[in-house]
């Protein structure tokens, strides 16, 4: 009988390339840029617990999301996202991009959820280009 610490570890999955930290950090900061509250929508149409995005919010800045540094919203932008992609870790990738994807057309970003879709079928991450203004 063959010993149990001789069988080889089985490779660990291989990350979706769309929900890889890297993307998602992209689109975080894609979203947090500027004065406006697209990153607290998105975080509230992908289902985080409001507590937690409160929570992120005065982790960067006690004194609330409105006296924020644009820095300091981009930085609550990547916590959330992160935040989503832990909380969600169980579910089916399918589902989890089809929650991104109707978040963002609910947000009326359609052409990010467009970028997220073709990206995600053709096994590519998120890069810098496709947020290009």
């Amino acid at each position: 009988m063959a010993d149990q610490a001789d069988a080889p570890i089985p490779p660990k999955p291989k990350e979706i390339e769309v929900l890889s930290d890297a993307s998602l950090v992209l689109l975080a900061r894609y979203l947090g840029q500027g004065n406006s509250l697209d990153i607290i929508v998105f975080a509230m149409l992908l289902n985080i617990p409001t507590t937690s995005i409160i929570n992120s919010i005065l982790s960067i800045n006690n004194e609330g999301f409105s006296r924020a540094s644009d820095s300091q919203k981009i930085s609550m932008s990547e916590k959330c996202i992160l935040l989503w992609k832990e909380l969600s870790k169980d579910g089916k990738t399918k589902d989890r991009i089809r929650t991104l994807e109707r978040a963002l057309r609910e947000m009326e970003k359609g052409d990010v959820a467009d970028t997220i879709m073709e990206r995600h079928q053709q096994k590519q991450e998120l890069t810098p280009d496709v947020f290009a203004q």
